[in-house]
């Protein structure tokens, strides 16, 4: 699944992904559109790319860009738009602002790892877990 494509109109490097595209003949490749995916239904048509506003996975499995609500308990519902981090400050003044993964009820929240794309700082609740990505780690901060 590819959760967020490309940030911009069309160009030449579109062209150039969908030629690699084209090599795994076999592999289906499924975008779940997002409110960055701008260009227009007939470009997207004509690439080897299926796009779907979510992907449901049996009866336990939804992946979307955006939470989606009110769907049972026992699906998890994995989502890419809000870009979760969490800021941890430390003695001297040390302040890390990190992408994290955050589970909250039955929504788990995937981070951005683009160098562009910003933080949406979270506060730690009651009803949330955080796990930061610290180098090539990944660890619970609350």
């Amino acid at each position: 699944m590819i959760e967020y494509l490309f940030h911009s109109t069309w160009n030449s490097e579109w062209d150039e992904f969908v030629v690699y595209l084209q090599q795994f003949k076999d592999i289906s490749f499924i975008l779940t559109k997002g409110n960055h995916d701008i260009l227009p239904k007939a470009v997207l048509t004509l690439s080897p790319l299926q796009v779907v506003d979510y992907l449901q996975l049996g009866d336990r499995l939804i992946l979307s860009h955006e939470v989606i609500p009110d769907i049972p308990r026992h699906t998890m519902n994995i989502v890419g738009h809000l870009h979760p981090g969490v800021q941890i400050q430390r003695r001297g003044r040390q302040l890390f602002r990190l992408p994290c993964f955050v589970l909250q009820d039955n929504v788990f929240l995937l981070p951005a790892f683009g160098r562009w794309t910003g933080l949406h700082i979270l506060k730690n609740t009651a009803y949330n877990q955080v796990f930061a990505i610290v180098g090539n780690g990944v660890i619970e901060v609350f």
